[in-house]
């Protein structure tokens, strides 16, 4: 027997039957393609608009507008909020560190008296 999906018994016998109306798949045609000849009315915008990911994307003219303002203050929070976390897991790290370089200098010394 295998397992995850339903089969058929082999003496299964098809039937048919029609759904109410709430439950029918609502179908939607297709949109019909563009012949060669046809032209067509979509217009391509071009992509110059600038992405604000990172904080030396910005310019001191992006300050102008209060929305664009806000997004740059928002974007140096995170980053200042991420920076201040990894520096803070660094130190926690480093700190650890140095405390088993100092226990295992310390079972060196000890082992170096027996």
């Amino acid at each position: 027997m295998q397992y995850g999906r339903k089969r058929l018994k082999p003496d299964a016998i098809p039937t048919k039957f029609e759904f109410p109306d709430h439950l029918q798949r609502n179908e939607k045609p297709r949109k019909r393609r563009i012949e060669e000849g046809e032209c067509s009315t979509v217009t391509v915008v071009s992509a110059n608009r600038k992405k604000f990911r990172y904080i030396g994307d910005f310019e001191e003219k992006d300050m102008e507008s209060p929305t664009k303002a806000r997004k740059l203050l928002s974007l140096a929070k995170s980053h200042n909020e991420i920076s201040r976390k990894k520096i803070q897991e660094l130190r926690r790290r480093n700190r650890s560190l140095v405390k088993k370089v100092l226990t295992l200098e310390e079972i060196i010394r000890k082992m170096k008296k027996k």
